[in-house]
């Protein structure tokens, strides 16, 4: 969200500062294509797990030690990564718009890597904002 927003500074920002940025760049972007609501949801909820914030009751060195643990230690992990999948999918759409000549050029001439990477659909949004 901080690349998207083109936030280079390592001063901290809240969440909910990145979910309002991200939300006005859509709006002025006018793009459409984007579910905004997955971004807000899933993106506060993986920054609560991933920094052990409190109110998600998981310390942080605990959920690390979880996800190397028994195997039916965390019955939700599938779940968790296809939540996290599709809030990926939705800042890659995002991220087309506020960076397409970057991905553009990191991609010059290897396009079937980007394809490998993400997806024709993706492809597809570099091309039409080119």
């Amino acid at each position: 969200m901080r690349f998207i927003n083109g936030y280079n500074s390592s001063n901290t920002i809240s969440t909910q500062e990145l979910i309002v940025l991200t939300k006005q760049f859509i709006h002025a972007k006018n793009i459409s294509n984007v579910n905004f609501n997955v971004i807000e949801s899933e993106y506060s909820k993986a920054c609560d797990f991933v920094h052990g914030n409190i109110t998600a009751r998981m310390p942080l060195a605990q959920s690390f030690e979880d996800c190397f643990g028994e195997k039916n230690k965390m019955p939700k992990m599938n779940i968790m990564l296809q939540q996290s999948i599709k809030l990926i999918d939705e800042l890659f759409k995002v991220m087309a718009h506020s960076h397409i000549q970057l991905i553009d050029s990191a991609f010059h001439r290897r396009k079937t890597i980007l394809r490998y990477l993400v997806n024709d659909n993706f492809l597809s949004v570099i091309r039409e904002n080119k």
